[in-house]
């Protein structure tokens, strides 16, 4: 995710920048201990256990709802019958240990980025190595985002046609900003010694050209 290392960046910058006492600001103890080889370490880790969860999750789905005609999931208790053919009578449970570890884990990371993206934009002071009290709005946006999100459950509305839609939206929203963030760390007056190297920016861009691919086959097929 963007936040943490813009989040980073942010702090950098604030800490180079003089106070009115003319005195520089202490950098976070986070980053002053935190070797940058750990840091890109951790960074290169958490994206590929996302990408192996959702490599892993597609073949899954074929494999199970697909093969045995389900094409259509509106509810949990239709989603929980997927691992029948592997889990057999242990289907449910199997499900249900799933869900209820993943929704705990949504619930920081969902109210988390919410309220990362919000701090940005209005330009709080953001993050979770951050005391409450010095991070009052963004805390508070979390404690807020939190149940707005469990009323949905209340809301009457179809939670997979509601995931599928919110995946389709950011899929399309996705590549104007790739090709934005692309455009700004490709230039020196705004990244400054730290633009973008080739390997790097040609990656990006390829990633970005696949993504407009696969939007427009999208819009094209569907």
């Amino acid at each position: 995710a963007p936040w943490p290392g813009g989040g980073r960046a942010r702090d950098l910058r604030l800490s180079a920048r003089p106070r009115k006492d003319a005195s520089p600001r202490p950098l976070p103890l986070e980053y002053a201990r935190t070797p940058r080889l750990l840091i890109a370490a951790s960074a290169w880790r958490g994206e590929a256990d996302d990408g192996r969860g959702r490599v892993t999750r597609k073949p899954h789905a074929a494999a199970t709802l697909h093969a045995h005609g389900i094409l259509d999931i509106a509810t949990s208790a239709q989603a929980a019958e997927a691992p029948r053919p592997i889990g057999g009578p242990f289907a449910f449970a199997l499900f249900a240990s799933g869900i209820i570890g993943i929704g705990l884990l949504a619930i920081s990371v969902l109210a988390g980025s919410s309220a990362y993206a919000l701090g940005e934009a209005l330009g709080w002071t953001t993050g979770l190595s951050r005391a409450p009290l010095d991070a009052k709005a963004f805390y508070g946006a979390i404690a807020a985002a939190t149940p707005i999100g469990t009323g949905f459950n209340f809301a009457g509305i179809d939670p997979v046609k509601a995931l599928f839609w919110c995946a389709v939206v950011n899929g399309v929203v996705a590549v104007p900003l790739m090709a934005t963030m692309m455009v700004m760390a490709s230039q020196t007056k705004v990244m400054g010694r730290f633009v973008l190297p080739g390997p790097p920016r040609a990656m990006g861009w390829l990633c970005t050209g696949v993504m407009a691919t696969a939007v427009g086959i999208m819009f094209v097929t569907w």
